[in-house]
């Protein structure tokens, strides 16, 4: 597999683990979490997503570590406007503060 193909592998576990949170985060702590049977038979969402890319279920074997790191860069630029994604995967979200004219706010004194 070429380079692009591995780039888009890892642009698409990036685009599953930025929706997948917790997985996210515990394999960020444990990439060796990818070839534990017992975590991955807890989660059947990482087994069908890996299922349905061999490519990437062929990375993860070779190199979990490797494949883990590269994909986590495209987590966190995945993330809506306002939402940035932290080195754990976990999502915050930024409210913006309303904007008015301060002309229109502004309270004149009394006229004496």
């Amino acid at each position: 597999m070429g380079r692009s193909g591995m780039n888009r592998e890892q642009y698409s576990f990036g685009q599953f683990l930025g929706t997948h949170s917790g997985i996210s985060e515990q394999l960020s702590k444990n990439p060796s979490l990818l070839k534990n049977h017992e975590y991955m038979s807890s989660h059947p969402e990482l087994q069908a997503y890996l299922k349905a890319h061999p490519d990437a279920q062929a990375q993860v074997a070779k190199d979990p570590d490797s494949f883990l790191k590269a994909s986590q860069q495209f987590s966190s630029s995945s993330t809506k406007a306002g939402t940035t994604t932290g080195t754990t995967g976990t999502a915050k979200t930024t409210t913006p503060s309303p904007t008015t004219p301060s002309s229109s706010n502004t309270t004149k004194p009394p006229k004496q």
